[in-house]
């Protein structure tokens, strides 16, 4: 009953409610929809677009006002004397100088100032010759058939532009070792009396191509700088050298372009390389392996042998060896001794500082006897136990010009021992003075004066001072 009471009530309402009729339209001659009072009707225009700007927020035109700023010099509180405050002002930037731009520009204003210069003197030329000119040639006084008189203008001669050229010589300087020479002067003679003395002897159909010199002002080229490894590295690289080389072998082998090599017998491995061959006569079989075995020692040795260098070799390859040692890192040894006489202890001293080749002086004077040395370790080493290990200096006493028999015995210390730059002696030599002043001015020559100072502060009983190395 209550749903055929709304269904009831539904009805009515539809009954009651009438659409409105539809609006009466249409065109005016501009081609413009209007209603019947003759107002445009406007439709809403439908773009396609994404949706995602559908519901984007159409913001408001922002109006620009065109009002000019008050004055502000009408304002009481205005004080004219405070300026107002200016923008900051934009950094400047780096503005380099290209190469050359500067020198191009001074030599662009240079040939411009020249060419004035030449132009303004031909011009002054040119009315000179006009105002010195006997007669004017004007075409309207000149008779008819004849031709008008035109002064003779001089112009003004450029300058030549090898004006500062020397003239060749009459015969280049390598050429001239084919003119002969004067008896009395020994020199070249000139050109145009001996050409038909010429030494023939160096002239040949040759060309000879002079070694071409790198200038002194040519930089050289840096190379790249070597790398260096460790041990480990260098043991590194040369297995792998090797591993490559008998990776190669071994292709060349596969590829039959080099032989095999024969297989290597011995005792222990006889039955598996030969075989049956073995068994057939061992006793033969034993004696041709300990052949091969005695035939590969044999060549084993004998290569040893050639590479082994004679005693000349090895004298020069010590030598040099230790003169590089020298070179790179000298060691001086500066000794002072109590007496050093004639004899067998000078002659160990002179001897063997030559051949460890040092450099250095024994220096006499008076009641002081130095000896310096200079060197590499090695030898600074040698010679430094030999003066104060190996030669017995006590077993003498020390020479005194009255020979008493209680004179001290002899002794040497070592003052200093150290590494310096650079050697400051090119020998070894025995140098013997007649006072202490000499022998201080031969070690200032040489700029070791502090040696000889050194020493003099030494006395007999003091111990030694200074550094080791």
């Amino acid at each position: 009953a209550h749903f055929a009471a709304m269904l009831q009530q539904l009805q009515s309402t539809n009954k009651s409610y009438e659409a409105p009729p539809p609006p009466k339209i249409s065109i005016n001659e501009k081609g413009d929809l209007v209603d019947l009072d003759g107002k445009k009707i406007q439709l809403n225009e439908t773009v396609a677009t994404l949706k995602a700007n559908i519901n984007k927020p159409i913001k408001p035109k922002q109006i620009k006002l065109t009002t000019k700023a008050p004055d502000i010099r009408n304002n009481p509180y205005y004080d004219g004397s405070i300026a107002a405050p200016k923008g900051r002002k934009a950094h400047k930037t780096f503005k380099f100088i290209e190469e050359g731009s500067i020198a191009g520009k001074a030599e662009r204003i240079r040939n411009i100032l020249k060419a004035r210069a030449l132009v303004k003197d031909r011009q002054v030329a040119e009315r000179e010759a006009f105002a010195n000119a006997k007669t004017v040639a004007n075409p309207n006084l000149t008779p008819l058939g004849e031709a008008p008189v035109v002064p003779a203008v001089e112009l003004v001669p450029m300058e030549n532009p090898n004006s500062d050229l020397v003239e060749p010589p009459e015969m280049e300087w390598w050429d001239m070792r084919l003119l002969p020479k004067t008896a009395e002067k020994k020199e070249y003679c000139t050109v145009a009396n001996d050409l038909s003395n010429l030494n023939k002897t160096l002239i040949s159909c040759l060309i000879e191509h002079p070694v071409t010199t790198q200038g002194p002002n040519v930089p050289t080229a840096a190379g790249p700088l070597p790398l260096m490894l460790t041990k480990t590295e260098k043991k590194k690289i040369r297995t792998q050298g090797r591993i490559a080389r008998e990776k190669d072998k071994q292709e060349q082998i596969r590829l039959g372009l080099v032989e095999p090599p024969k297989a290597k017998v011995k005792i222990n491995n006889l039955m598996r390389v030969l075989g049956t061959e073995a068994t057939q006569d061992p006793t033969a079989m034993e004696k041709f392996v300990r052949d091969e075995m005695e035939a590969r020692r044999s060549a084993h040795d004998g290569r040893n042998q050639a590479r082994k260098l004679s005693k000349e070799e090895r004298n020069e390859k010590r030598d040099k060896k230790m003169t590089r040692e020298a070179e790179e890192d000298p060691i001086v040894s500066v000794f002072k001794l109590g007496d050093l006489p004639p004899g067998l202890k000078r002659i160990k001293v002179d001897k063997n500082a030559n051949q460890l080749k040092l450099s250095g002086a024994v220096l006499m004077a008076e009641e002081n006897v130095l000896v310096i040395v200079e060197g590499g370790a090695k030898p600074t080493r040698k010679y430094t136990h030999l003066m104060l290990e190996r030669i017995l200096w006590n077993e003498d006493p020390v020479t005194t010009e009255t020979n008493e028999p209680d004179a001290p015995r002899n002794w040497c210390k070592l003052v200093w021992q150290g590494g310096v730059q650079t050697r400051q002696f090119s020998g070894f030599r025995v140098q013997q003075f007649v006072n202490a002043a000499k022998a201080r001015q031969y070690m200032e020559d040489r700029g070791c004066l502090h040696y000889w100072d050194m020493c003099l502060k030494l006395k007999a009983g003091e111990e030694m001072v200074g550094m080791g190395f």
